[in-house]
């Protein structure tokens, strides 16, 4: 009697097929994964603002001062305190910074409290009407020092923007808002 020893294991035909079906899968999967990275960089962004634009109202309030939120420059370019802490423009994709104005020292005039940069390649823009220097503003009593709401819009380069992007409103009274993108408009 001779007794046959079993062999267990994968044919190469379960193999082939096993790889095809992950190949398959993973194909669909890898352009989700990419949009979901995406509008997580759109929402980190969105978040990050908000803190900021939070953190600046509240550091009014405590300090009881006049406290601001500008586009961070790369590097000063002028003599004027505030113009050297603060980019000139409207755009905030390179990231953004609060500067406190100092009531306790007359030198320097504004104070660096925090300088942050967007996590990912986001477009965050505001729809100010000035291009030249623009600076969000709030009073000692934590307003906003402009008379008009402010939007800030935060997209990628994916459209339709109003499936992606996000807005934030500052009122006058310095509440925030943020929401998507309504249908039909685009980034500011």
């Amino acid at each position: 009697m001779t007794s046959k020893t079993r062999m267990s294991g994968f044919t190469v035909v379960e193999l082939i097929v096993v790889v095809t079906i992950a190949g398959i899968l993973i194909t669909l999967a890898v352009p989700n994964l990419r949009d979901v990275i995406r509008n997580s960089r759109i929402t980190s962004a969105t978040n990050e603002l908000v803190a900021t634009l939070n953190l600046a109202r509240s550091e009014a309030l405590k300090r009881h001062a006049q406290v601001r939120v500008c586009a961070a420059p790369a590097a000063p370019t002028s003599d004027d305190p505030t113009e050297a802490l603060c980019e000139p423009g409207t755009d905030l994709s390179g990231g953004w910074m609060i500067v406190a104005e100092n009531v306790t020292d007359p030198l320097p005039e504004w104070v660096p409290i925090r300088v942050s940069t967007p996590s990912g390649a986001t477009q965050i823009i505001t729809d100010s009407g000035s291009t030249e220097n623009f600076q969000i503003a709030f009073d000692p009593q934590g307003r906003m020092m402009d008379t008009a709401t402010v939007t800030f819009s935060i997209c990628d380069d994916r459209t339709p923007p109003e499936e992606h992007g996000r807005y934030i409103t500052v009122a006058q009274s310095g509440l925030l808002k943020a929401s998507k993108i309504p249908g039909g408009e685009s980034c500011l």
